[in-house]
């Protein structure tokens, strides 16, 4: 099931270039992946809970697109799917921006991927599609989120710097 999620993940290109172009033939092809994964594919439910990666499966880049399509098409639907997505996530999440990988998944998973229990990592690119999701949601009417976007990318900045470079921050 996981393969309609990573099959779908060109819709996020596909509005960027409707953006970008104007090219209609884009949105209609994006709408059509992404009334497929939100309403048929069945891998999200009505809470906005998924089992699967936040950022390989593209479970946050397809909310991005969500948000994407419901602005540029008028259809409300869209955002208030990614939001529930969001604050799925969003509650899984730590308060200074630790974005776990994996959501909801058991521990047959890990066995069978990583030989070991289970794992709670946080990637820089879950982060990345998570603070991605949090300013296209707040940009399209969700203004609660500039918070968490200025925390996750505050506490990763200041994290990641390295000793000897802090002086010339």
């Amino acid at each position: 099931l996981d393969s309609f999620g990573y099959a779908s993940q060109s819709a996020l290109p596909l509005m960027q270039y409707h953006a970008l172009a104007g090219y209609a033939p884009a949105l209609e092809l994006a709408g059509r992946l992404l009334r497929h994964f939100i309403f048929h594919a069945g891998l999200v439910d009505a809470e906005g809970h998924f089992a699967g990666e936040t950022h390989a499966a593209g479970y946050l880049a397809m909310a991005v697109a969500a948000v994407r399509y419901g602005a540029a098409t008028g259809d409300e639907q869209y955002v208030a799917w990614a939001d529930r997505l969001y604050r799925w996530v969003r509650a899984n999440s730590s308060e200074f921006g630790w974005v776990p990988g994996p959501l909801g998944l058991g521990s047959a998973y890990f066995q069978r991927w990583y030989a070991a229990p289970v794992r709670r990592t946080c990637e820089t690119c879950s982060l990345a599609d998570a603070l991605d999701l949090a300013i296209t949601l707040a940009a399209q009417g969700h203004p609660e989120y500039w918070d968490d976007v200025e925390r996750f990318a505050r506490n990763q900045l200041l994290q990641n710097r390295s000793e000897e470079h802090t002086s010339e921050l």
